[in-house]
């Protein structure tokens, strides 16, 4: 009996790079990837195993180990405009954006009736610091398909950008309405309507946070319990929930108190590095860390975020007493005792926010240490630090150093984040910072504040108003464009010279 023929290395290599492709286009990654490299060991030049290996690391968040392989293949096919649109997105991902702009520049000249790939550009320029080029590109593809979602979306950030709110907010619903499911879009919306000053509608359109996918897997919520409704007082106590950043859940702790003042007992959860200071609010029934609330403690829960809707809070009617909170009495004597006593206006500077969030690494809310220079040179003042973390790094960078007295490593170095922080902004004539938790922290003790804000700031700070309705000691000092953190400094140290070192 014959044997069948065995099959020929081509027939095998045909077959591998097919359920490669369909495995990358059935979702499963990591399985394209495994086949791909196979291919790769056997042949190293193999286009199609580093087009697909390629594209299955950029499909799965691995954009970075994509990099190479795109570099690879267009060293075969340098004009072939799906790879460089494709490369153009890694390189995004990476951070690499002017890298980003020259490839997908080049896939849009090879591809010019592709929408998608005009929309991938407008996400590069935008990023780059373009968004005037981002819309029009944009615009381009609308001409090509009018019902672009993307495109439609990509433009309203643009303009959202250039301040231009209101032509944003129209953009971002014809976006919806063609892609009713999309959660970016329904979360650029709510932002926008929020900066805007439309509470009404931005904090319905910001209930959306739930549908995405980083809130879904989000161990801190609740299990067991049910979320709470907000028409019937619930049965016991309320498990209210801080879902987002530290100074998100210090600006809206202020409502734990309204629930009190209804006849609710709110148990708040959050951070455990925050159990301490916020429990010297007085809004809650307790504080307590994530997950520490046995089921059947509380009734039911609800996020502290939505507490704005709940309340009906619009732009005229914010809750905004201060201080809603206060510094440990042992820790202010202690503090104050490290101060200098010789007559100084004492001013606590922070300038760098969490660099992981999309706000400060793509918006640029932080602030270069180099650009307080126009404070340190006033005379009579002492500058205090109040940064914590690899942002001390850049104190040996700037010729004002030892203009500048930094508490560390002392200040907050057990469990409780901002004791020790709190302590020490009671005992200082002002705050000035960039939008960071510090900024929440010292409107809410109560203390005179001035926050840097970039050119379109986070939605809180609202546009064109030099105070916050959330904070009625703090003082906002705008970017006149972006960038232009050197006036926003020149404009805070011209104020300091005409007020005079008294003090606030």
């Amino acid at each position: 009996m014959m044997q069948p023929p065995l099959p020929r290395p081509d027939d095998l290599r045909r077959h591998a790079m097919a359920r490669a492709l369909a495995s990358l286009n059935s979702g499963r990654f990591a399985e394209a990837m495994g086949l791909c490299d196979d291919l790769l060991a056997a042949d190293p030049t193999s286009f199609e195993a580093l087009r697909l290996g390629a594209s299955a690391r950029l499909l799965a968040g691995l954009s970075r180990d994509a990099v190479p392989l795109f570099e690879r293949a267009l060293a075969q096919k340098p004009d072939d405009p799906e790879l460089l649109s494709n490369f153009g997105i890694a390189l995004q991902d990476c951070g690499s954006i002017q890298r980003a702009v020259v490839q997908l520049r080049k896939a849009a000249a090879r591809r010019p009736g592709c929408p998608d790939t005009l929309v991938n550009l407008a996400c590069a320029l935008r990023r780059a610091g373009e968004p005037e080029e981002a819309a029009a590109v944009c615009e381009r593809a609308l001409t090509l398909e009018p019902r672009h979602a993307g495109a439609h979306y990509n433009r309203g950030n643009a303009l959202c950008d250039r301040r231009r709110l209101a032509q944003a907010i129209a953009c971002y619903e014809r976006a919806l309405a063609l892609a009713p499911d999309r959660e970016d879009i329904l979360g650029s919306l709510a932002n926008a309507l929020l900066l805007s000053g439309d509470f009404r509608r931005g904090w319905q359109v910001n209930e959306s946070r739930f549908r995405r996918s980083s809130y879904r897997g989000w161990p801190g919520l609740p299990h067991g319990i049910t979320r709470w409704d907000g028409r019937q007082p619930p049965a016991g106590e309320l498990l209210l929930v801080a879902e987002q950043g530290l100074g998100d859940a210090i600006q809206f702790i202020r409502y734990g108190k309204l629930l009190l003042q209804s006849g609710i007992r709110p148990i708040l959860q959050c951070d455990p590095r925050i159990v301490r200071l916020v429990s010297s609010s007085g809004c809650f029934a307790a504080v307590v860390p994530f997950g520490s609330v046995p089921v059947g403690t509380a009734a039911q829960w609800f996020p502290l975020l939505s507490l704005p809707l709940l309340f009906g809070t619009e732009l005229l009617i914010i809750p905004s007493g201060v201080p809603y909170l206060s510094a440990d009495a042992e820790l202010i004597a202690r503090w104050s005792t490290f101060l200098r006593r010789d007559g100084s206006l004492k001013v606590g500077i922070a300038w760098q926010g969490n660099p992981r969030t999309e706000i400060d690494h793509l918006r640029g809310r932080s602030v270069p240490l180099h650009e307080f220079a126009p404070l340190a040179s006033i005379p009579g003042i002492t500058l205090y630090s109040l940064q914590k973390g690899a942002a001390l790094e850049q104190l040996q960078a700037v010729p004002f150093e030892s203009r500048i007295i930094v508490p560390q490593p002392e200040i907050d170095t057990g469990p409780h984040a901002f004791m020790d922080t709190a302590a020490l902004i009671t005992q200082l004539d002002l705050v000035i910072t960039s939008d960071t938790s510090i900024a929440h922290l010292a409107g809410a003790l109560g203390r005179p504040v001035w926050v840097a804000l970039q050119y379109v700031p986070d939605w809180r700070w609202l546009l064109d108003r030099g105070d916050s309705p959330w904070y009625p000691s703090m003082r906002l000092f705008r970017q006149p464009r972006p960038g232009a953190w050197g006036e926003v400094f020149e404009t805070m140290a011209r104020a300091l010279r005409e007020r005079g070192i008294t003090r606030f």
